[in-house]
């Protein structure tokens, strides 16, 4: 309702307003310095009327800012002068606190140790192993690779991840390496095809584990198809091999390894015509001069590198390529088998490219007469073999630690590109356990050789719990020249044929020899048992195995030492990581080491921890103090492992 008092007073208001005289504001063409005060009479007036749009919401004016004159105004103005400066000042000295504050955070804060970039092949252990004596399937006594696949369980309770096999092609012979007639093809007795052997590499693959095979290139079979089309056209097809044309032998070189060592090289076969025989009358040598061949061992490297193989073990590379030209020296260590080495290396850095995955080149050599530092190939130039194995078969009885040392620091270089693969023994060589004899302390010192020294470790099946050479008539091995003791069957348990196989064919024993007399308390299970007194060479090898993955022993620097004629010792310190003292005694008698007059050897730090203790475990975790005031006593075969703090950046 409409109060009529309220009305009637509005109304005498708006009866004094004096319509005439009013005041506007102009909002849609405002002068740019200020506001237009509008007065149509020219004075002051009591009615300011606003036009245009002035209000952003519900009753609300908006506002257009000051006018350039009022900011100028404003800014000379000695108060907005000092406060602007007051204000730059505090924001640079802010702004350069956080500056020197970022400073000091990076420059106190710890830095992470360097790190080495090794790849997977220089940070595992490898496995070798003859699949057809390691073990049996299907009761034929011969080894095959579904027994393989079943005791993979047991390389992964050892700690390995990469299982290397030997002696899988097909092969004119039984049981030998060099007479292969497909490089695509498998043994029969292995009970494995191509396809097989992919799908089980591929599913080791995704569960981190790795694949290596050999690659016999230097030899093949009579029966091979490039020997069968030689055979057919020498004139043609002759160039597969190492071939001359002629009334008799090019020069007078000799078979210096295998079957026929001391007769003719070269064989004439057919007549007119001379194939060059290095390792043995039935296997003729292929010509890696000729590209053709060569393009084909590119091939099956690719082929079984798609198919999930992750290494190659080149055998024999010494002897690869030929110069028959050099009567003294053409035999081996040639020029052009460097040369083959950087091609093959290509091959397998094309299949490198994903971390985790990359594919590698190995050889094993047996004594240091060639050149071994080029079989890896110049530095900074083209890279060859990613690393090599001198094989550590020096190792025997009679040897001391003087002369260990000596043969040690022939293979050590400061080059990181010369990555040593460590072996103590393989098919070809006597095993470690019987080559130490009587001398059996010296076992485990081996071991430590093998697991601590700068390198990957490549260990034969059965020597991580010492298993003994088997046994092979001497008629059987006059007959059977593969006939070695040294590869007879793994020896897992004290039942009937070692646990190899359960069946009565026993035609694989025959040919590689019975298990050790020993080998009801020398097996595999026995090593394994609980409550023995002595620590066996199964606990130290696995021990080792897990030492060695601490960064000084992966890519520490080495200094190896004889501190007389029966203590060794390794020195490995990677930078601002513990570094680590490994003590030997391959003596025979209990030895007292006094530490303060061989720190050259053992470094100066002054307190160290128990790593490792062969015969007292007990002892692993116990502090030393005062290390270098005491001396150390170490019984007969004793290795000890001390860590030391790392130095502080």
């Amino acid at each position: 309702m409409t109060n009529p008092e309220n009305d009637g007073a509005g109304d005498l208001e708006q009866s004094k307003l004096d319509d005439s005289k009013t005041t506007t504001v102009d909002l849609e063409n405002p002068d740019d310095s200020k506001a237009q005060l509008i007065n149509a009479n020219g004075g002051a007036g009591t009615d300011v009327r606003f036009e245009g749009t002035a209000a952003s919401s519900d009753g609300e004016v908006s506002f257009n800012g000051l006018g350039k004159e009022e900011v100028m105004r404003y800014a000379d103005e000695p108060f907005w002068k000092r406060l602007r400066i007051i204000l730059l000042v505090l924001f640079w000295i802010g702004w350069l606190a956080m500056l020197v504050t970022a400073i000091i955070i990076i420059a106190m804060a710890p830095r992470c140790p360097p790190r080495a970039d090794l790849k997977w092949y220089q940070t595992e252990t490898v496995y070798q192993v003859m699949p057809e004596s390691f073990k049996d399937s299907n009761d034929d006594c011969i080894g095959d690779i579904p027994g393989l696949e079943d005791k993979m369980s047991y390389l992964e309770d050892l700690g390995v991840n990469a299982v290397w096999l030997s002696n899988i092609w097909k092969n004119q012979y039984n049981f030998t390496e060099l007479a292969i007639t497909n490089h695509r093809e498998i043994r029969e007795y292995l009970l494995a095809n191509p396809q097989k052997l992919e799908d089980w590499m591929k599913r080791l693959q995704k569960e981190g584990k790795k694949v290596i095979l050999d690659l016999n290139i230097n030899q093949v079979s009579k029966r091979h198809e490039w020997y069968t089309l030689y055979l057919r056209d020498p004139e043609k097809n002759g160039d597969y091999f190492v071939m001359r044309r002629g009334s008799a032998a090019p020069n007078n070189w000799k078979i210096e390894i295998g079957d026929d060592v001391g007769k003719p090289a070269w064989v004439e076969e057919p007549v007119g015509y001379w194939t060059y025989r290095a390792f043995g009358h039935r296997y003729p040598d292929v010509n890696l001069n000729n590209t053709e061949v060569v393009q084909e061992v590119k091939d099956i490297m690719s082929f079984w590198f798609s198919a999930g193989v992750s290494g190659f073990h080149i055998k024999d590379v010494e002897w690869l390529v030929e110069d028959t030209s050099d009567e003294a020296h053409g035999q081996k260590h040639t020029a052009a088998t460097g040369r083959l080495l950087e091609e093959l290396r290509a091959v397998a850095d094309s299949f490198s490219q994903k971390p985790g995955r990359e594919r590698f080149l190995f050889s094993t050599v047996y004594d240091n007469s060639g050149d071994i530092a080029s079989l890896w190939g110049e530095k900074g130039g083209k890279r060859r073999l990613h690393m090599v194995m001198p094989l550590m078969d020096f190792f025997k009885e009679d040897t001391n630690a003087k002369n260990m040392a000596e043969k040690v620091n022939g293979y050590l270089s400061d080059d990181a590109g010369q990555w040593l693969a460590l072996g103590l023994g393989n098919q070809y060589v006597s095993r470690i356990a019987s080559r130490v004899g009587r001398q059996k302390h010296k076992l485990i010192p081996a071991q430590a050789l093998q697991m601590l020294l700068p390198g990957t470790p490549f260990n034969f099946y059965g020597d991580e719990f010492g298993q003994l050479d088997g046994i092979v008539e001497e008629k059987q091995m006059a007959d059977l020249p593969q006939a070695h003791p040294w590869n007879s069957p793994m020896q897992w348990t004290a039942g009937d044929n070692s646990g190899f196989c359960e069946g009565t064919n026993s035609q694989w024993l025959k040919e590689h020899g019975a298990p050790a007399a020993t080998y009801k308390t020398n097996n595999l299970k026995n090593s394994q048992g609980h409550f023995d007194s002595a620590v066996s060479s199964y606990d130290v090898f696995k021990s080792l195995l897990a030492l060695r993955r601490r960064e000084s022993f992966q890519w520490g620097k080495t200094k190896v030492c004889a501190i007389s004629d029966d203590i060794f010792t390794i020195h490995r310190a990677a930078e601002r990581f513990p570094p680590f003292v490994v003590l030997m005694n391959l003596g025979s008698t209990e030895q007292h080491v006094d530490l303060a007059s061989n720190t050259q050897c053992v470094g100066s730090k002054t307190e160290a921890t128990v790593a490792f203790h062969s015969s007292m475990p007990s002892q692993v975790g116990e502090t030393i103090s005062d290390f270098h005031k005491q001396s150390v006593i170490l019984q007969k075969g004793d290795v000890v492992v001390l860590e030391f703090p790392a130095d502080q950046p």
